[in-house]
């Protein structure tokens, strides 16, 4: 299995959410939602295809973890650092969609995180700040390497007639297509 493989699937599957689901983006719909019917056309689409065979699962606003004996922690981020934990509430993460084998760690494939061209806040900015701890090799902190380990962090902006993908891996923007802030600032014509 290979992450570029399913960066494909997940364009086939926005591609399907865009011809399928176009009311959404007409009303704005929400984030929760889009991410929610993008996700169930990846999950069929990686079934098609055969990885159910790895038992990859796409779940949405997934912020937990468990530790090796099995405890559960959730995941958070805080000002300066990164980390999982049992008993944090301040800081606490769910990725809009991720790729995954559930109860380990060692298959974290993709996480996802989604805009709206419709959506004003600038926590786009924080988004692309997660996508670069949640891929990172250098772990801001001691425990964290363990929990995140995505293999590669997708960011989608939502046009109005097509999504626009920023791609991460190893906590750096990888590809020449325009960053997150760039299409933040476009927004209104995307």
């Amino acid at each position: 299995m290979n992450t570029d493989a399913i960066f494909e699937l997940l364009q086939t599957a926005v591609a399907i959410f865009y011809k399928r689901d176009k009311k959404l983006l007409e009303i704005g719909g929400l984030e929760r939602t889009c991410a929610s019917r993008i996700a169930g056309y990846l999950q069929r689409l990686l079934d098609i295809y055969g990885y159910d065979n790895d038992c990859l699962s796409v779940d949405c606003e997934y912020g937990k973890a468990t530790d090796n004996s099995g405890k559960e922690l959730i995941k958070y981020l805080g000002c300066n650092n990164a980390y999982a934990a049992s008993d944090e509430k301040k800081g606490r993460v769910f990725p809009d969609i991720i790729v995954h084998t559930r109860g380990t760690h060692e298959n974290n494939m993709l996480v996802i995180e989604l805009k709206g061209y419709w959506h004003n806040d600038d926590d786009w900015t924080h988004d692309e700040n997660k996508l670069k701890i949640f891929t990172n090799k250098i772990a801001p902190s001691e425990n964290l390497r363990t929990y995140f380990n995505y293999k590669q962090g997708i960011f989608i902006a939502l046009g109005k007639n097509m999504g626009h993908f920023v791609r991460f891996k190893n906590g750096q923007q990888i590809g020449d297509v325009a960053g997150v802030t760039d299409l933040f600032n476009k927004r209104g014509t995307l």
